[in-house]
């Protein structure tokens, strides 16, 4: 799960394809590019959730709090290799090498990596606050079912 996560979020970067090619009007591909993304986010937070709750009952809420806000800004970071640097999920098989010396390279120095830390750290606070905001509609108790 935690490696095909980020591809949920992911579909939101996708606007930043938006143009104006002159064939069909700007809001039209909006419209369709934000239906996609905003359902691909929610089917993945609703899906985080399922898996949160089980955790919840066997590991306890604090632990998996943290271990929620760590799967955020891996997602986060994923996002990052993907967009800018171009990796998939299928390079973890086909082209490990490549992509843990990224990885190492951004622990080693992580300093010289300001655009990495800076666009993770933007989409993990982006990516949280959604989360607890639909986590927190969602179970609500005053919504629960008595």
């Amino acid at each position: 799960m935690v490696v095909f996560f980020p591809n949920s979020p992911y579909i939101i970067t996708d606007l930043f394809h938006l143009v104006n090619l002159g064939e069909m009007p700007l809001w039209f591909d909006l419209a369709f590019l934000f239906s996609f993304s905003w359902k691909g986010l929610i089917l993945g937070f609703f899906s985080l959730m399922q898996v949160h709750h089980v955790l919840i009952i066997k590991f306890g809420e604090t632990k998996i709090w943290v271990l929620i806000a760590l799967l955020q800004l891996l997602c986060a970071y994923g996002i990052y290799l993907r967009r800018f640097e171009r990796y998939n999920c299928w390079d973890i098989v086909t082209n490990p090498q490549s992509l843990f010396a990224e990885i190492a390279g951004l622990i080693a120095n992580p300093l010289a990596h300001p655009k990495t830390i800076g666009v993770t750290a933007i989409f993990s606070l982006v990516l949280m606050l959604s989360y607890l905001t639909l986590y927190f509609i969602s179970y609500h108790p005053r919504y629960e079912k008595q």
